[in-house]
């Protein structure tokens, strides 16, 4: 069987790329590696106004994009958080310490800034391990 025949396209209902033809993730046997994970309200379809709102909504989406991968946010191995600007970390360490509360039990993390276009001022980019 080739990776096409193993590789999973993952959609979240009311969360999307818009027209671009990529999935919000792809899963490969143990492997889940995500595209930008916006702070979309997936009840509109549209990003969430309130900066903060947008972080939590990211991350919520993240959780639910794992969950019909077959996972959950424990299985998280790595985030890369896009933020337009650093100002927005302390929303993004309040929200992080809420979906992982156990320090001894956290993913690697990396936060940069980036221009990320359409008024989204937070964006994720994750890989996660699913037994």
């Amino acid at each position: 069987m080739s990776n096409v025949e193993k590789q999973t396209s993952i959609h979240l209902p009311g969360v999307s790329h818009g027209k671009q033809p990529f999935p919000l993730a792809s899963r490969v046997g143990p492997i889940v590696a995500t595209s930008g994970i916006f702070g979309i309200d997936p009840d509109t379809g549209e990003l969430a106004e309130d900066p903060e709102d947008q972080v939590a909504l990211a991350f919520s989406n993240l959780g639910r994009v794992l969950e019909i991968a077959g996972g959950e946010m424990s299985c998280v191995v790595r985030v890369v958080v896009h933020v337009l600007s650093m100002d927005l970390r302390p929303t993004v360490n309040r929200v992080w310490e809420t979906w992982f509360p156990d320090p001894a039990h956290r993913p690697a993390r990396n936060t940069l800034i980036r221009e990320l276009g359409g008024g989204a001022v937070c964006a994720l980019h994750a890989e996660a391990y699913i037994d």
